[in-house]
């Protein structure tokens, strides 16, 4: 939607397509620089609240730095769960959202799910 391949490097562009869709989107998912690069803001905070007003759901990863989720005015800071090694970080975004969807079809509480979702990411990225 807004990065794009240019001779072998990712480039943000067009950050207005996302911004468009906005109003559509119940449940968004991003990382920090995602957020930001979307809402034209320097803050998190800002952008959160920016994005906030328009999606139910707004989960942004933040690497090794947690997580937050935010949820019709409730914002839950989720920590991550430090790996004992490195062994692969790829798809470790991707294991975020699968265990958070999962998580979401056996309770409501986004503390629990986005610990639980925060763990599986750790645990993909110890392994291959």
């Amino acid at each position: 939607m807004f990065t794009y391949a240019v001779d072998g490097i990712m480039i943000k562009q067009y950050p207005e397509r996302a911004r468009a869709l906005l109003p559509y989107i119940d449940t968004l998912f991003l990382d920090e620089e995602e957020l930001l690069f979307i809402t034209g803001e320097k803050t998190i905070d800002i952008a959160i609240k920016y994005i906030s007003q328009y999606v139910n759901i707004l989960v942004v990863t933040r690497g090794y730095r947690g997580s937050i989720i935010y949820k019709q005015g409730n914002r839950y800071n989720i920590p991550a769960f430090p790996p004992k090694q490195i062994v692969d970080p790829t798809g470790s975004g991707d294991t975020y959202l699968a265990a958070f969807l999962s998580k979401e079809q056996e309770t409501d509480d986004y503390a629990i799910i986005g610990r639980f979702a925060a763990m599986a990411a750790t645990c993909k990225i110890e392994h291959l």
